[in-house]
């Protein structure tokens, strides 16, 4: 059973997220989320051995997308996936050990795949890293949700073509109908924006409305 006063303490802190999220990086992020939901799978392709996240709210990366629009090759993307922090497949994730260089001996072997080194130069602790030592994070559209930039990404990313459905009638014709397939539920950094969402509660509500599976928009 969790901690009450620890759960009293994480919900008094609007800089914790009930989420981890994995964004994309580079001018074409849009498209690495098409394939990870091709996929429907975050995979260690650069063969790190690991799965890096964020725990920093999305709320607060927003300003960062904006300032990392700014270069040709962003360093992250407005484009990724949130994954609940609670789920069973996160069992295995550990924040990332922050630290110099010369200190990367001092520990063992076995948790270097956790380290980053971090300088007077470079200190990128402000991503609040966690990483996954595993090959994969099978993504979950019951459980997860999609970040993208605007809402003319949705129909890119997250819904299928339409599909004819047809049903007999009481006559013996048949209607069609067109339905199409909500593979994921999903939010964008523009609505956020343009309905003042300031928790994240009121994104919680916005998910709750949205449909999953096959049926009519």
């Amino acid at each position: 059973m969790p901690n009450a006063t620890m759960e009293k303490i994480k919900s008094l802190r609007p800089d914790l997220s009930d989420y981890f999220f994995h964004f994309t990086k580079g001018s074409d992020g849009k498209n690495t989320l098409k394939k990870i939901l091709d996929d429907m799978a975050i995979k260690d392709i650069n063969g790190n051995s690991y799965i890096s996240v964020t725990e920093t709210p999305i709320l607060s990366m927003i300003d960062l997308f904006r300032f990392f629009g700014t270069f040709p090759q962003p360093m992250y993307a407005p484009y990724g996936i949130a994954i609940n922090r609670k789920d069973e497949r996160l069992k295995n994730l550990r924040p990332a050990i922050y630290g110099p260089e010369k200190e990367r001996n001092l520990f063992d072997k076995n948790v270097l795949w956790r380290y980053i080194n971090i300088s007077d130069e470079y200190d990128n602790t402000w991503f609040r890293e966690w990483r996954c030592q595993c090959k994969e994070l099978i993504i979950d559209p019951n459980k997860d949700f999609v970040i993208f930039k605007n809402e003319d990404d949705f129909d890119d990313l997250i819904v299928g073509d339409y599909e004819p459905e047809v049903e007999p009638d009481d006559d013996g014709g048949y209607s069609v109908y067109f339905i199409r397939e909500h593979k994921m539920k999903g939010i964008s950094i523009e609505t956020i924006l343009q309905q003042n969402i300031s928790n994240s509660n009121q994104i919680e509500k916005i998910l709750e409305d949205q449909p999953l599976g096959y049926g009519f928009d």
